[in-house]
């Protein structure tokens, strides 16, 4: 078979899965990313739902842009209407407002606690975490950072050894065998 038959056959693939799938994917996807985003509005399991919705919602964007290849001469039949270009117009023009108007994000902190918490020596911070700097010492050695001292910190360490600070830091915490500590 010659490359031009392959890469139509691979077209023709293509466009029968889009055509299979485009418009049940969007809507789909629409359901889910509205439910969470009413969810989310309405402070209801917003960190659990939270990552689906990105998630998802990226997913969403793909399963539209699939429908509107399909669907590609109705949709330029709408985008030559007015009533489209003034709908697509309040549209871009809200979603600049929310953004532009926005207040400014307050620091989230428990990020900061935590950056702070990895960049503090490990004899300061072992009291904090609920273990002494011997006992964090002797984890983070078990977790495979060979050559640890009080001193440093567990993001220096992370970085060091490139390994992930909050897995480092959760070894630190973690009893023996894994369990979380008393506090968890």
């Amino acid at each position: 078979m010659s490359r031009q038959n392959t890469q139509a056959g691979i077209g023709k693939s293509l466009d029968a899965v889009i055509a299979q799938y485009a418009t049940q994917l969007s809507a789909a996807m629409f359901a889910v990313v509205g439910i969470t985003g009413v969810l989310m509005f309405f402070h209801l399991y917003k960190g659990e739902v939270e990552g689906i919705h990105e998630w998802l919602g990226l997913a969403f964007a793909v399963a539209v842009i699939a429908h509107l290849v399909r669907n590609r001469r109705p949709f330029m039949y709408m985008l030559g209407q007015a009533r489209m270009r003034v709908l697509l117009l309040v549209g871009a023009t809200g979603s600049l407002g929310f953004i532009l108007l926005s207040p400014p994000q307050q620091a989230n902190p428990f990020r900061q606690a935590t950056q702070r918490v990895l960049a503090a020596p490990i004899n300061d911070v072992a009291p904090v975490l609920g273990v002494t700097g011997e006992d964090a010492l002797r984890r983070l050695r078990s977790a495979g950072i060979a050559e640890a001292s009080p001193e440093q910190s567990i993001g220096a360490l992370a970085r060091q050894y490139k390994k992930d600070p909050a897995l480092l830091l959760g070894a630190v915490m973690a009893e023996q065998g894994g369990k979380p500590g008393p506090d968890r």
